[in-house]
């Protein structure tokens, strides 16, 4: 008994790539007008919010290292 296995013939906007196009157009646009997050450190400082509850803490052992 063997497998049948069918062939893809694309339709003719899959031939077109058209749609392809826009949706990946759309992707990059949605990025580029989107609110940046990377700051430049050394000349601008992370100023965190007022209810910022994060802490530095360096846990050392009880022996010193």
């Amino acid at each position: 008994m063997g497998l049948v296995i069918k062939s893809y013939e694309p339709t003719f906007w899959d031939k077109l790539y058209f749609p392809a196009l826009i949706k990946g157009l759309m992707v990059t646009l949605r990025y580029f007008f989107k609110r940046k997050i990377t700051i430049q450190y050394p000349d601008e400082k992370h100023i965190p919010p007022d209810g910022y509850r994060g802490l530095h803490r360096l846990n050392k052992y009880e022996d010193g290292r």
